[in-house]
């Protein structure tokens, strides 16, 4: 048994949680998540290490999730310790235990995701949108501003040291998002990885949302930028777009222009760019080709000059 595991089994002691099974690890780094199942349902228990995710960060996080919560936004909520505590501390770790999200993941192959999934998922980022106008972060973090999100400023700090290719389309990326920043509409909390992975499905209930570990104060358009890139490399990518931003504007006008939303969309490739590169920093298995390809895609949207 690895030395996290255990230290997931002793920290699952601050909830009241009777195991039915072993914990099952789904990812190791840099938070270690583990799957814990019980007769009272199936739960993840997230262990992020303090020099990843500081008391404020993860406590912000949490408010902004009663927030959405208590505005009737379907998100996985943490479940309360035995003292009523939302997260705690053991082994240099915060631990928080998360409800499951109910349903599935969905692709492009399921039946329902033309008609309903596609549209739900626009008018679930409406609704996270409307709700976090009024929300107000409990205490200061990295969180309060997109610009100095760990992975982001030192997968930026390694491109400068290492690609000066990459490290001058970045510049013009985000030399362009600051000059037009007045075009992208409204700032707040948004999940800033609102993607397939990270929600389930049911189609009697529509999209559970969960691992906010992302969040942070951005422009509202840069949620729906998120999913424009994937959905932008589909089979009917054009067709998918219209029918999120439909149901995104059953709930509320769009945030900004498509021109504008195209460079936030370039922003979101540079930023998984820098998180493939802290990736391979994290783990001993050198990840280069998944690499290569996130280098590749953001050098393909910077014109030749």
């Amino acid at each position: 048994m690895s030395s996290l595991t255990k230290t997931a089994h002793s920290t699952l002691g601050f909830w009241s949680l009777q195991l039915s099974g072993e914990l099952i690890a789904h990812q190791e780094q840099p938070a270690s998540v583990f799957e814990a199942r019980s007769l009272a349902g199936t739960f993840f228990l997230r262990l992020s290490p303090l020099w990843w995710r500081s008391r404020e960060a993860v406590a912000c996080e949490l408010a902004f999730l009663a927030h959405l919560h208590q505005h009737g936004c379907r998100v996985a909520q943490p479940v309360a310790t035995k003292l009523g505590a939302t997260s705690v501390e053991a082994e240099g770790h915060t631990a928080v235990l998360f409800e499951a999200a109910s349903g599935h993941q969905p692709g492009q192959d399921d039946p329902d995701w033309k008609m309903r999934v596609l549209p739900d998922w626009g008018r679930t980022l409406a609704l996270q949108h409307v709700a976090a106008q009024d929300f107000v972060p409990p205490v200061s973090s990295w969180r309060d501003d997109w610009r100095v999100e760990p992975v982001f400023a030192e997968g930026l700090a390694r491109l400068q040291r290492n690609d000066p290719k990459a490290a001058k389309a970045a510049d013009d990326i985000l030399n362009t998002v600051e000059n037009r920043a007045d075009s992208f509409g409204p700032t707040g909390f948004i999940h800033a990885d609102f993607a397939p992975q990270n929600y389930r499905y049911q189609r009697n209930t529509g999209l559970t949302v969960f691992d906010f570990d992302n969040c942070v104060r951005h422009w509202q358009a840069y949620d729906l930028a998120v999913a424009v890139s994937i959905l932008m490399r589909s089979q009917e990518g054009e067709e998918s777009i219209q029918r999120l931003v439909e149901g995104y504007q059953e709930i509320a006008p769009l945030p900004c222009a498509r021109d504008a939303l195209q460079e936030l969309v370039k922003l979101r490739v540079l930023y998984v760019l820098c998180d493939r590169i802290c990736a391979e920093l994290r783990v001993e298995t050198a990840s280069s080709h998944v690499i290569a390809k996130a280098h590749s895609r953001l050098m393909a949207l910077i014109p030749n000059k």
